[in-house]
């Protein structure tokens, strides 16, 4: 067993012996095709992670372009304290506003060089219950701070979340897209691969056939060359995808997002790695198997 295992294995690494500029080519197919739908997956995986903290983290702000006096101020807080939806009612001065949103910053703080702390307005930060962080409720509550309350310039970002979430959905379907038109590009070039070897080697398959060779004695050889292309495509893919995430996404997209703070730009997690080998590995295996059957009639 182990003996006609080592010869179909050596029947398979000759066959990339003899053609491997074709090898070479549909390897650097895979990867680029799985490189391109994975960088979307990263993207889709990040950007949910960010509206994730968004939704747990949602406040309604109330800016001030004057002061107002600290007993209408604490008058403001303690009729929004009493209402079910209300966590906690924070009074950030302009002040403390300016540490906030230089800490935000964390590497990139010198971009307020020169700019005065006095520039950010105050304002009441209003964070909500956990089962009030619907948008029908924050509605409810930012209705009741302008009217009831009558504070000027309430927000809670529900354009902007909208707009992202909606951002995300387009990433999302780009790489459905995508990923489909780039996974028949590799089949139809891992298929044309194995079959441009077939047809060099046609009077041997003929030969093989006539004298008792099994179908799976000769198909093995090309099957293992295709699950080789796919896997090998698929290291290439995972490893241009961290030089990209490691000297590109990692410091840029942290600074794209910096408004949400403390933000961490992950790479792909472990069952999305293996998710990319193993899809490169049925890819190689598929484009075989579909050659094979076009031309090998046995």
């Amino acid at each position: 067993m182990f003996t006609r295992l080592g010869y179909l294995l050596a029947r398979a690494l000759r066959n990339v012996r003899q053609t491997p500029f074709l090898f070479s080519a549909t390897v650097l197919t895979v990867a680029v095709s799985l490189a391109m739908v994975s960088i979307f997956i990263l993207l889709v995986i990040n950007l949910q992670r960010v509206g994730s903290g968004w939704g747990q983290e949602i406040q309604i702000v109330a800016y001030f372009d004057k002061l107002p006096s600290q007993t209408k101020r604490l008058e403001w807080q303690a009729l929004l304290s009493k209402r079910p939806e209300v966590a906690g009612v924070d009074y950030i001065d302009k002040f403390e506003a300016y540490e906030i949103f230089s800490d935000q910053l964390g590497a990139e703080k010198s971009l307020l060089e020169g700019i005065k702390p006095d520039v950010l307005p105050a304002s009441l930060q209003v964070s909500l219950n956990e089962d009030y962080r619907s948008t029908e409720a924050v509605e409810q509550l930012a209705t009741f701070m302008r009217k009831e309350l009558e504070l000027p310039e309430v927000h809670y970002g529900r354009e902007w979340v909208e707009r992202f979430e909606t951002a995300v959905s387009v990433v999302r379907l780009v790489a459905l897209l995508l990923g489909a038109i780039l996974v028949l590009t590799a089949l139809f070039i891992v298929g044309n691969t194995i079959r441009l070897a077939l047809y060099s080697r046609r009077q041997e398959l003929e030969i093989m056939t006539l004298v008792g060779a099994t179908p799976f004695f000769i198909r093995t050889p090309f099957l293992i060359e295709g699950a080789l292309q796919g896997v090998l495509g698929g290291l290439a893919a995972l490893g241009s995808i961290y030089l990209v995430y490691y000297f590109y996404l990692l410091e840029n997209l942290q600074v794209l997002l910096l408004s949400i703070g403390d933000f961490e730009v992950l790479f792909l997690p472990l069952p999305v790695q293996g998710g990319v080998l193993l899809a490169g590995l049925l890819l190689g295996l598929l484009g075989s198997s579909l050659a094979l059957r076009r031309l090998i009639k046995v």
